[in-house]
C-alpha cells in the first residue's frame, strides 16, 4: 500500500514508470492501487477510425485462440510421449487411460477449431488468414490435424468426463454438457462485442 506522499507523485510518473507499478498492483489484486494509478495518468486525446476497435479486438482474440490451441497441443504431445515411453503390462493400463485423456483434449482442440471457423464465417472473414502471420500457427494446425484423427465425439467425451467424476467421490453427481463449436463461436463474438463497446 503506497504512502500518501507517494500517491501525490503519481501524476508525475512517465508511462514507462507507471507500467511496472500498474502490473505489480494488478498481480497482487490491489484494485484500489490500479484505480489510483490509472486515474492519475494524464489523458491523451486521439482520433481513431470507427473500425479500429473491431480490428484490434479480432487481433487479440486470434492470439488468445492460438495460445489455447498451442496449450492443448502441448498437453496432447506430452501425453503421446508418455504413452510411447511405456511398455510393461502395468504401463499398458496406464497407457489406456492416457489415450482417453489424449482423445478428450483432442476433442477440445477440434471444438475450438470449429468454433473459430464458425466465428470467422459469421464475420465474413478468412479464419486462417487472420492466423497465418502469427507465430505458432503451423504447429497449431498440425495439432488440429492429429486431433481430428483421434478425438472423441461429444458423447464419448461426456461419458469419459462422467467416468472421471465417478472416480472422485467429492464430485458427486455430475451433469455433463461438453462445450460445442457454437458455444465457442458465441463466446468469441461476445468478447469482440465487449471490446468494441469498451472503445465506443
Amino acid at each position: 500500500m503506497p504512502t500518501t506522499a507517494l500517491v501525490r507523485l503519481y501524476d508525475t510518473l512517465t508511462p514507462w514508470e507507471r507500467l511496472p507499478l500498474l502490473l505489480a498492483a494488478a498481480f497482487r489484486a490491489d484494485a484500489l492501487e490500479v484505480d489510483r494509478l490509472a486515474r492519475s495518468s494524464p489523458a491523451s486525446a486521439f482520433r481513431i477510425p470507427d473500425h479500429w476497435s473491431l480490428v484490434t479486438g479480432l487481433e487479440s482474440l486470434a492470439k488468445l485462440y492460438l495460445l489455447r490451441q498451442l496449450d492443448g497441443a502441448s498437453t496432447v504431445w506430452r501425453l503421446v510421449g508418455a504413452v510411447e515411453s511405456g511398455g510393461t503390462d502395468i504401463e499398458q493400463q496406464r497407457d489406456e487411460r492416457l489415450w482417453k485423456l489424449i482423445r478428450l483434449e483432442a476433442y477440445r482442440i477440434t471444438v475450438r477449431a470449429a468454433g473459430w471457423q464458425q466465428f470467422a464465417t459469421d464475420l465474413r472473414v478468412d479464419a486462417l488468414g487472420i492466423l497465418t502471420a502469427l507465430p505458432g500457427h503451423e504447429a497449431a494446425q498440425q495439432a488440429e490435424e492429429f486431433a481430428r484423427s483421434v478425438a472423441y465425439t461429444a458423447a464419448e467425451a461426456a461419458t469419459f468426463v462422467q467416468e472421471l467424476g465417478r472416480q472422485d467421490p467429492a464430485a458427486g453427481a455430475l451433469e455433463i454438457r461438453m462445450e460445442t463449436a457454437a458455444d465457442v463461436a458465441v463466446a468469441l463474438r461476445r468478447a469482440l462485442e465487449q471490446h468494441q463497446e469498451a472503445w465506443s
